[in-house]
Protein backbone atom coordinates (compact mmCIF):
# COMPACT_ATOMS: atom_id res chain seq x y z
CA UNK A 1 0.00 0.00 0.00
CA UNK A 2 2.65 2.25 0.94
CA UNK A 3 4.02 2.03 -2.82
CA UNK A 4 1.22 2.39 -4.21
CA UNK A 5 0.63 5.77 -2.76
CA UNK A 6 4.43 6.96 -2.78
CA UNK A 7 3.90 6.23 -6.88
CA UNK A 8 0.57 8.21 -6.89
CA UNK A 9 2.74 11.22 -4.93
CA UNK A 10 5.17 11.08 -7.35
CA UNK A 11 2.67 11.07 -10.39
CA UNK A 12 0.83 14.45 -9.14
CA UNK A 13 4.22 15.69 -8.73
CA UNK A 14 5.40 15.01 -12.41
CA UNK A 15 1.79 16.40 -13.75
CA UNK A 16 2.48 19.75 -11.11
CA UNK A 17 5.63 19.81 -12.34
CA UNK A 18 4.46 19.56 -16.39
CA UNK A 19 2.02 22.07 -16.29
CA UNK A 20 4.02 24.79 -14.45
CA UNK A 21 6.40 24.28 -17.13
CA UNK A 22 3.74 25.02 -19.57
CA UNK A 23 2.54 27.97 -17.59
CA UNK A 24 6.12 29.44 -17.86
CA UNK A 25 6.44 28.54 -21.74
CA UNK A 26 2.89 30.40 -22.50
CA UNK A 27 4.02 33.12 -20.59
CA UNK A 28 7.52 33.18 -22.65
CA UNK A 29 5.58 33.07 -25.68
CA UNK A 30 3.09 35.87 -24.96
CA UNK A 31 5.92 38.46 -24.03
CA UNK A 32 7.92 37.44 -27.29
CA UNK A 33 4.87 37.86 -29.46
CA UNK A 34 4.38 41.29 -27.51
CA UNK A 35 7.68 42.30 -28.07
CA UNK A 36 7.52 41.36 -31.63
CA UNK A 37 4.38 43.67 -32.19
CA UNK A 38 5.51 46.33 -30.46
CA UNK A 39 8.84 46.37 -32.58
CA UNK A 40 7.20 46.82 -36.02
CA UNK A 41 4.92 49.66 -34.56
CA UNK A 42 2.81 51.14 -37.74
CA UNK A 43 0.00 53.53 -37.28
CA UNK A 44 -2.47 55.41 -39.99
CA UNK A 45 -1.74 58.98 -40.24
CA UNK A 46 -4.64 61.38 -41.87
CA UNK A 47 -4.16 62.87 -45.44
CA UNK A 48 -6.45 66.08 -45.75
CA UNK A 49 -7.93 64.89 -42.37
CA UNK A 50 -9.08 61.74 -44.02
CA UNK A 51 -7.50 58.07 -43.42
CA UNK A 52 -7.67 57.42 -47.67
CA UNK A 53 -7.30 60.22 -49.83
CA UNK A 54 -8.62 59.66 -53.33
CA UNK A 55 -7.06 62.02 -56.25
CA UNK A 56 -9.18 62.06 -59.93
CA UNK A 57 -8.56 62.70 -63.03
CA UNK A 58 -11.41 62.02 -65.91
CA UNK A 59 -12.42 58.30 -64.67
CA UNK A 60 -8.85 57.60 -63.52
CA UNK A 61 -8.44 56.79 -59.30
CA UNK A 62 -5.54 57.23 -57.43
CA UNK A 63 -5.60 55.99 -53.71
CA UNK A 64 -3.21 58.14 -51.68
CA UNK A 65 -2.53 56.48 -48.15
CA UNK A 66 0.11 57.39 -45.36
CA UNK A 67 1.29 54.71 -42.78
CA UNK A 68 3.86 56.39 -39.87
CA UNK A 69 6.41 53.47 -38.59
CA UNK A 70 8.33 53.60 -35.79
CA UNK A 71 10.49 56.73 -34.79
CA UNK A 72 10.59 59.72 -37.60
CA UNK A 73 9.76 56.97 -40.35
CA UNK A 74 6.51 56.59 -42.85
CA UNK A 75 5.68 55.34 -45.95
CA UNK A 76 3.31 56.35 -48.94
CA UNK A 77 0.64 54.30 -50.55
CA UNK A 78 0.47 55.50 -53.81
CA UNK A 79 -2.46 53.03 -55.78
CA UNK A 80 -3.79 53.55 -58.76
CA UNK A 81 -7.07 52.32 -58.47
CA UNK A 82 -8.40 53.01 -61.88
CA UNK A 83 -6.49 53.87 -64.96
CA UNK A 84 -2.55 54.96 -65.30
CA UNK A 85 -0.59 57.52 -63.41
CA UNK A 86 2.99 58.56 -63.90
CA UNK A 87 5.45 59.65 -60.77
CA UNK A 88 7.65 61.92 -61.26
CA UNK A 89 9.77 60.75 -58.25
CA UNK A 90 12.62 63.68 -58.34
CA UNK A 91 9.29 66.25 -58.63
CA UNK A 92 8.42 65.00 -54.82
CA UNK A 93 8.43 67.79 -52.53
CA UNK A 94 7.61 66.75 -48.91
CA UNK A 95 7.67 70.39 -45.92
CA UNK A 96 7.68 69.79 -42.30
CA UNK A 97 4.94 72.35 -40.82
CA UNK A 98 5.00 74.47 -38.64
CA UNK A 99 9.21 75.10 -39.21
CA UNK A 100 9.01 75.45 -43.41
CA UNK A 101 11.87 72.92 -43.49
CA UNK A 102 12.43 70.71 -46.34
CA UNK A 103 12.38 66.60 -45.73
CA UNK A 104 15.74 65.15 -46.58
CA UNK A 105 15.70 64.05 -49.79
CA UNK A 106 18.46 61.33 -49.19
CA UNK A 107 15.71 59.96 -46.69
CA UNK A 108 12.95 59.21 -49.74
CA UNK A 109 12.84 56.08 -51.31
CA UNK A 110 10.63 54.40 -53.96
CA UNK A 111 9.73 51.39 -54.35
CA UNK A 112 7.87 49.91 -57.34
CA UNK A 113 7.71 46.22 -57.51
CA UNK A 114 10.14 45.19 -55.43
CA UNK A 115 12.70 47.81 -57.48
CA UNK A 116 13.86 51.14 -56.48
CA UNK A 117 12.74 53.95 -58.28
CA UNK A 118 14.61 57.07 -59.86
CA UNK A 119 13.04 59.59 -62.23
CA UNK A 120 9.78 58.95 -64.04
CA UNK A 121 7.61 55.55 -63.30
CA UNK A 122 4.73 54.32 -65.13
CA UNK A 123 2.30 52.87 -62.27
CA UNK A 124 -0.66 50.49 -64.22
CA UNK A 125 -4.18 49.82 -62.47
CA UNK A 126 -4.11 48.25 -59.38
CA UNK A 127 -0.49 48.42 -58.47
CA UNK A 128 1.14 50.79 -55.86
CA UNK A 129 4.58 52.67 -55.35
CA UNK A 130 5.93 53.07 -52.08
CA UNK A 131 7.38 56.05 -51.06
CA UNK A 132 9.86 55.69 -47.26
CA UNK A 133 10.85 58.88 -46.01
CA UNK A 134 12.02 60.22 -42.49
CA UNK A 135 12.12 63.61 -41.12
CA UNK A 136 13.18 65.11 -37.55
CA UNK A 137 16.94 65.63 -36.91
CA UNK A 138 19.22 62.76 -36.47
CA UNK A 139 16.71 60.36 -37.19
CA UNK A 140 15.03 61.38 -34.13
CA UNK A 141 11.26 62.87 -34.08
CA UNK A 142 10.78 66.40 -33.92
CA UNK A 143 8.26 67.48 -31.31
CA UNK A 144 7.83 70.42 -33.48
CA UNK A 145 6.50 69.12 -36.56
CA UNK A 146 3.04 68.66 -36.72
CA UNK A 147 2.48 67.70 -40.28
CA UNK A 148 3.77 67.34 -43.56
CA UNK A 149 3.04 69.04 -46.66
CA UNK A 150 3.28 68.46 -50.14
CA UNK A 151 2.95 70.97 -52.01
CA UNK A 152 1.37 71.23 -55.48
CA UNK A 153 3.90 69.67 -58.18
CA UNK A 154 4.43 67.02 -60.49
CA UNK A 155 4.97 64.58 -58.78
CA UNK A 156 1.99 62.91 -60.17
CA UNK A 157 0.88 63.23 -63.44
CA UNK A 158 -2.78 62.39 -65.39
CA UNK A 159 -3.18 62.79 -69.12
CA UNK A 160 0.15 64.83 -68.66
CA UNK A 161 -1.30 67.31 -65.84
CA UNK A 162 -0.44 67.62 -62.57
CA UNK A 163 -2.70 65.80 -59.98
CA UNK A 164 -1.34 67.77 -56.94
CA UNK A 165 -3.05 71.33 -57.72
CA UNK A 166 -3.35 71.62 -53.70
CA UNK A 167 -0.97 71.53 -51.03
CA UNK A 168 -1.67 67.79 -49.18
CA UNK A 169 -1.18 67.86 -45.48
CA UNK A 170 -0.09 64.81 -43.71
CA UNK A 171 -1.39 65.20 -39.96
CA UNK A 172 0.72 64.09 -37.30
CA UNK A 173 -0.92 64.25 -34.44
Amino acid sequence: MASYANSTILWKLYILKNEMRNKIIYICLVVLFTCINACDMKYSLRVNEQKKYILTCNENQIEFKVTGLMGTRCQLYLKAKKGKFVFNTDSLFLVQYPQYKDVNKQSVQFIYNNNNVVGSQLVEQGKTLNCYFSFGEYGYYSPITEEILIPPSNYIMCNDKPLITDTIRISLK
